[in-house]
């Protein structure tokens, strides 16, 4: 539940924050067409699944059909131990709408969860900020708030965990088509990716078997 509702109260600030830097992107930045569309369509899909999830989570009707689409889907790919994955499925989607309903019905989590995703947002991209302080980089926060934005957008792409790729090229080219020079764009992408991505990888590794036992150990059992 404490995961479903961090996931749901992070994505509500980012769609926003999402619309509102594709509307500044298009109106200030010389981007490509193709690019300008493939935010737009990036975002509205983001916005149909986050409606999509509340939706399934509140009508069990909704939720039966979902999993019995995803079911239906899978048994045309994979027959062998379906039995095991339809149970599997079945049971993660009844602690998800049992989890949603939860975060719903408890007003706190909105009133407290919603501004402190805000200001870790915020965080984030004063982050950025301080690192091209760092370099001696004459940038704008509103810049780097459009860059950052729009650089997750694209690593949400399920290619690589993490975005790993496409968010590091996405930054570099967008720093460079603000005015940054591209040495500079490359320097504060490598040494924001370290703090965020691979730093953070690797202390959760490191921490795994002192705190993390119990979760291997489920993880383990179940496959």
């Amino acid at each position: 539940a404490t995961v479903i509702a961090d996931r749901g109260l992070d994505t509500f600030p980012f769609i926003l924050l999402a619309i509102i830097t594709i509307v500044s992107m298009i109106l200030y930045f010389d981007l490509p067409f193709i690019w300008v569309i493939s935010l737009i369509v990036a975002v509205i899909l983001i916005i149909v699944i986050f409606i999509l999830a509340l939706y399934v989570s509140v009508d069990d009707g909704a939720g039966e059909k979902f999993a019995n689409w995803i079911l239906n889907t899978l048994k045309f790919f994979y027959k062998r131990g379906y039995e095991k994955w339809s149970l599997r499925i079945k049971n993660a989607i009844m602690e998800f709408q049992d989890s949603m309903r939860v975060m719903l019905k408890e007003k706190r989590v909105f009133i407290y969860g919603i501004p402190l995703s805000f200001l870790l947002w915020l965080l984030e991209i004063l982050r950025v900020y301080f690192i091209f302080y760092a370099f001696g980089a004459n940038i704008t926060i509103i810049v780097i708030a459009e860059v950052f934005i729009v650089a997750t957008l694209i690593g949400m792409i399920p290619l690589l965990p993490g975005g790993l790729g496409a968010i590091e090229g996405a930054m570099i080219i967008l720093y460079s088509t603000a005015g940054i020079s591209p040495s500079i764009s490359a320097a504060v992408t490598v040494v924001e990716r370290l703090i965020s991505f691979w730093m953070t990888s690797i202390l959760g590794v490191a921490c795994l078997p002192y705190f993390g036992a119990p979760v291997v150990k489920k993880l383990s059992e179940k496959l």
